[in-house]
């Protein structure tokens, strides 16, 4: 239901079906944890995915994370 917030689906999942899961929320080309937004709804969520659809930051260079200095 678009009015369950996302803390409630998550512990829905755990309950129902032994399932820990995190939500994210899709922003430009990245995914977003929702953790901090968690009391938002799903309908709140996608509205503010919606919003960041167009939005996109690019990367110059990607990163190597066993690069080592």
């Amino acid at each position: 239901e678009e009015e369950m917030p996302v803390w409630q689906l998550e512990r829905l999942f755990e309950t129902e079906f032994g399932l820990h899961v995190q939500i994210f929320r899709k922003s430009g080309d990245r995914w977003l944890e929702t953790s901090v937004t968690d009391d938002l709804d799903l309908e709140a969520q996608n509205a503010m995915g919606e919003a960041s659809a167009h939005y996109s930051v690019p990367i110059s260079e990607p990163m190597d994370y066993r690069e080592q200095d």
